[in-house]
């Protein structure tokens, strides 16, 4: 396995880094790699799961076909309500 060190932590980043893996109850290099694996994972969407979320979102949208108006929103609040 590949190790990282990292040099001029700044001492705020280091005690909100050592607070927060306290919180997590993980060693400080373990909540590091959390992170790191946590923003990563989020970024590398393939191209597959890019089109699949788009394809997700448009169902959601459905007939929306543009802004609604006051009655409209009144009326789906209403709709919602005992």
């Amino acid at each position: 396995m590949a190790s990282l060190h990292l040099k001029n932590v700044p001492e705020h980043l280091h005690a909100r880094l050592a607070i927060r893996a306290r919180r997590n109850r993980r060693s400080l290099n373990g909540e590091i790699l959390m992170i790191l694996d946590e923003v990563l994972g989020r970024a590398e969407l393939d191209e597959a799961g890019v089109e699949a979320r788009i394809s997700q979102l448009a169902r959601c949208r459905g007939g929306f076909s543009g802004p609604l108006s006051q009655g409209e929103i009144g009326q789906a609040i209403d709709e919602g309500r005992p």
